[in-house]
């Protein structure tokens, strides 16, 4: 069960979450969906954040984002 505060680094979040990403061979799409209900707390907001400025965006974006936020 992968969650994600923000509370603690992202590195070793992130790297289960590539494991798992790979393992289950998750598309781009497949990985927005499980990061998203991956988030919780101040990492949900920040997420919330990036996703309400209308803007479509791209999975990598989106990790690019939350590990300068929360690297």
């Amino acid at each position: 069960n992968l969650r994600y505060s923000g509370l603690t680094e992202w590195g070793p979040f992130y790297l289960q979450f590539r494991h798992t990403a790979e393992y289950y061979r998750w598309c781009e799409a497949d990985c927005l969906f499980a990061l998203s209900i991956a988030l919780t707390g101040a990492a949900l907001k920040f997420f919330n954040i990036l996703f309400n400025r209308g803007e479509v965006m791209a999975f990598s974006s989106v990790v690019a984002s939350l590990e300068v936020r929360f690297g």
